[in-house]
């Protein structure tokens, strides 16, 4: 579709699409320091579109917990994993001295 006007509708659909992902790519999360507050937010964001979502802790209550949902699709259908949203580096800081951040 070089060069043509996508209709109406598809970019309407595509706009949707990107504002669900921008929504989502704002809840705040920082890896490491994950609250049960974020867990719930992120949880919360995919109940409103209709997947819930299970909450699997590490086995030894330690680290980030992971969140589990499935959705049926078509037999053969393939698969789309969702993964790394906790994964967000907490803000650089300054080091000591070294006038760099």
């Amino acid at each position: 579709m070089t060069g043509a006007i996508l209709p109406p509708l598809i970019m309407s659909l595509r706009h949707d699409r990107l504002e669900l992902l921008d929504r989502y790519l704002r809840i705040a999360t920082i890896s490491r320091q994950v609250t049960p507050e974020m867990v719930d937010a992120v949880r919360a964001f995919w109940r409103d579109l209709g997947l819930e979502l299970v909450t699997l802790a590490p086995a030894d209550g330690r680290g980030t917990p992971a969140l589990y949902g499935e959705l049926a699709g078509r037999e053969n259908a393939p698969t789309l994993l969702l993964y790394g949203h906790y994964d967000v580096q907490p803000p650089a800081t300054s080091r000591a001295g070294s006038g760099r951040v």
